[in-house]
């Protein structure tokens, strides 16, 4: 999934190849070829979307110089016959490449941003700051000079004198674009290169070969899924059983990691080199520990929208069975970031034990050798950099959790004998939980935070250490910021004032039943819904 940095070098590149193919056009492909040219100036002046940010004082000579350099263009085109064929051969290609290089810069952008300009990702917001905007000015104008540079030699072959006169002055207006962006730029940003495309949070599957690219795309989606979770985009909302899923194949991942980590220091031949890999690893186990604490956070707690996790429930009594009151829980979807959390932990686990492995799967498996490991990922430096985007992303989604358990708080309900209301009816099972048992839950968040952030610069110091440059952690470092700033992120005394107020509430209707029918007993029997969306009946071991 290339980047803008790539995108911008795309397009760079398809002009200089255009630039020294225009020997010899005929008549029809340079016309062409000029309409190609204006093309790509519409392009350029478009702004990719941020025509408004970018019409300002400090842009605006660029931005006047390409529209110039496009009317100049134009007048040549009309000066031109009509093409007699849509095609200029390999000239003509190499400029359609450019163009649609372009186009996609701006795809990339207004991908992080609704219909209506909301942002969709945290990343919406690094062009809110001017040296992100200053980068795409400075690669624009490196586009006008390379732009220039086939205009000047579309018209070198031409023989309308007043094509050859449009074009060296469109040449000339672009050279000048070029320098007045350069000169008002000294503030780019060059972390903006390595902005990605904003994917759809939609459940993905782990091919059957070990593919750590697509890593880099499970966190680009769960980065999106926390995001929208913080500000409450979405319908489907982070349930209960959700994020205890999230938690458990989070902490599988890391864990998975940590022992790609090792089996890699093993065999390594640079013992300094080796300590540090295993400093990595150690991280990554502490961050799998914290998120399977807030794991455990959850296990004697029940979402009622979403029941699919639940405490073991006792099996109905003939007596309910006889007056038909069994209660069917609902078979709820499992939100996409928690299959996608799934797949990451295949992924990681597929690359250390081999393309068949499944994490349901029991028993022990033989790792593959170091030489297998660093083949699939093209070294320990690209390795360290694909897996540092696990920590970076779940650092995100333990900062958005705490807002998923604000807005599901109402609904979570415990049987948990520590905090059983007094003097509550014997025959009731399940009450709602205490404002103790949600901070608790969410306080374990915080520590999965720090974790995270400690283990993702273990691995960027493993990176550093083998050479391979990051560019997507200052990107990351900046979004995060962005997020951690926001007047929409929690603070411990809002989160405990919302875990109290939901208390309260449902204490004073008196009612801690959960609402499961008319004549329903729920404390006696429920039908259990497994993952797979298969009911069974659990005996208690209570």
């Amino acid at each position: 999934m290339p980047v803008l940095g790539e995108l911008f070098d795309t397009a760079t590149g398809r002009l200089h190849d255009t630039a020294a193919r225009c020997e010899g056009l005929t008549v029809s492909h340079r016309a062409v070829l000029t309409r190609g040219l204006d093309r790509l100036l519409s392009e350029l002046r478009s702004g990719y979307g941020l025509s408004v940010e970018m019409d300002g004082t400090a842009h605006g000579d660029l931005m006047f110089h390409l529209d110039r350099a496009r009317d100049c263009v134009r007048v040549a085109w009309r000066l031109l016959p009509d093409p007699e064929a849509m095609t200029a051969g390999p000239a003509h290609a190499g400029l359609t490449e450019a163009i649609q290089a372009v186009a996609a810069v701006r795809d990339t952008i207004e991908s992080h941003r609704s219909i209506d300009r909301t942002p969709l990702t945290p990343y919406a917001y690094v062009f809110s700051d001017q040296p992100a905007i200053d980068y795409l000015m400075r690669r624009t104008a490196d586009l006008a000079w390379q732009t220039g540079r086939v205009s000047y030699a579309l018209g070198q072959g031409a023989t309308h004198p007043g094509v050859v006169a449009a074009l060296d002055d469109a040449r000339s207006y672009l050279d000048q674009a070029s320098v007045f962006g350069r000169a008002r730029t000294p503030a780019a940003a060059p972390v903006t290169a390595a902005f990605p495309l904003a994917l759809p949070v939609e459940p993905v599957q782990a091919t059957t070969t070990a593919q750590v690219a697509g890593l880099a795309d499970d966190c680009e989606r769960l980065s999106r899924a926390a995001f929208e979770a913080m500000h409450d985009r979405v319908d489907h909302r982070l349930s209960g059983s959700d994020l205890q899923q999230l938690s458990h194949w989070t902490a599988m991942s890391r864990l998975l990691s940590g022992r790609v980590l090792l089996r890699i220091a093993e065999q390594h031949p640079d013992a300094d080199t080796a300590v540090g890999i295993r400093d990595a690893a150690g991280h990554l186990r502490a961050a799998a520990q914290e998120w399977q604490k807030a794991a455990a956070g959850w296990r004697r707690i029940i979402d009622v929208a979403d029941p699919r996790a639940h405490p073991t429930l006792p099996p109905p009594s003939y007596a309910i069975v006889r007056r038909g009151q069994v209660v069917q829980l609902p078979q709820v979807v499992p939100h996409p970031a928690t299959v996608i959390t799934h797949t990451s932990a295949v992924r990681v686990g597929r690359l250390l034990y081999g393309p068949d492995w499944q994490p349901e799967r029991g028993g022990r498996q033989s790792p593959r050798s170091a030489g297998e490991i660093l083949a699939d990922t093209r070294g320990e430096g690209p390795m360290a950099a694909a897996l540092y985007r696990l920590p970076a992303t779940g650092r995100q989604l333990a900062l958005a959790v705490p807002v998923s358990i604000q807005r599901a708080t109402p609904g979570l309900v415990t049987d948990s004998a520590e905090h059983r209301p007094a003097g509550l009816d014997s025959q009731i099972r399940w009450y709602p939980i205490h404002e103790h048992q949600a901070a608790k839950v969410t306080a374990g968040y915080g520590a999965v935070q720090r974790a995270e952030e400690t283990a993702a610069a273990a691995l960027l110091s493993v990176a550093e250490r083998a050479g391979t440059a990051v560019p997507r952690a200052a990107l990351d470092a900046v979004a995060y910021r962005q997020l951690v700033g926001e007047p929409g992120t929690p603070d411990r005394a809002r989160v405990r004032q919302h875990e109290r107020a939901a208390a309260a509430a449902a204490r004073s209707t008196g009612d801690y039943m959960v609402p499961a029918g008319p004549g329903a007993d729920v404390s006696r029997h429920t039908a259990a819904v497994t993952p797979q969306g298969r009911s069974s009946h659990r005996r208690s071991g209570r």
